[in-house]
C-alpha cells in the first residue's frame, strides 16, 4: 500500500530542503511538493522543479531523494549535453517512441544504467553501477560478485626440493 516511502535519515530531509531552497532562490519554480511532510519520520514529497538555473546545486549534486527537475531543450544533442553536465551518472531515464531518438540517447547518455520507457528497478542478476562519481563498482550479476574477489596471479610453482 506504500506509494512513497521514507528517506534514509534526517540528513536527507535537510539535503532536500537545501537543494530545493537553492534552486528556488536562483529562479526555479516549485510545481509540486517542495516542503517536508508534517508527519513522523523522514518523508519528503515528490517534488518537481521547473526553470532551474544551470548553476543550481540540484543539477550538480545527487539528491538521493524525490526531486525531479524539468528543462526544455531544442535538440536531442542539447538534451544529452545537459544531462551529461554533471559529475554523476548513476541512472538515466527516457521516454520516447522514436527509435532514432532512443538510439541517440542510449549511446550519448553517460550513466551506469539507461532505462527506455521503463521505471522499474533492475533485476538482482543484472550488473548495476554508476559512472563518474556515482557508485563504487558494480552490484548484482557476475560483475557484482567479482567486486568481492581479490585476484592473485602465481608464477613458478614447482618442487622446493
Amino acid at each position: 500500500a506504500t506509494q512513497m516511502g521514507p528517506m534514509a535519515n534526517a540528513r536527507r530531509i535537510e539535503a532536500m530542503k537545501r537543494l530545493t531552497k537553492d534552486a528556488v532562490e536562483g529562479g526555479a519554480r516549485i510545481e509540486t511538493g517542495g516542503t517536508p511532510l508534517d508527519r513522523p519520520g523522514f518523508y519528503w514529497p515528490p517534488t518537481i522543479l521547473t526553470g532551474v538555473p544551470k548553476e543550481a546545486r540540484v543539477l550538480h549534486e545527487e539528491p538521493f531523494g524525490p526531486i525531479l527537475t524539468v528543462a526544455p531543450f531544442d535538440t536531442i544533442e542539447e538534451a544529452i549535453d545537459e544531462a551529461n553536465a554533471t559529475d554523476y551518472g548513476l541512472a538515466a531515464y527516457l521516454f520516447t517512441g522514436a527509435a532514432d531518438t532512443q538510439q541517440k540517447l542510449v549511446s550519448g547518455l553517460s550513466a551506469g544504467a539507461v532505462s527506455v520507457n521503463y521505471l522499474k528497478g533492475v533485476s538482482a542478476d543484472a550488473p548495476y553501477g554508476g559512472v563518474k562519481q556515482s557508485g563504487y563498482g558494480y552490484e548484482g550479476g557476475e560483475q557484482g560478485v567479482r567486486s568481492f574477489q581479490i585476484l592473485k596471479m602465481v608464477n613458478g610453482l614447482g618442487s622446493f626440493g
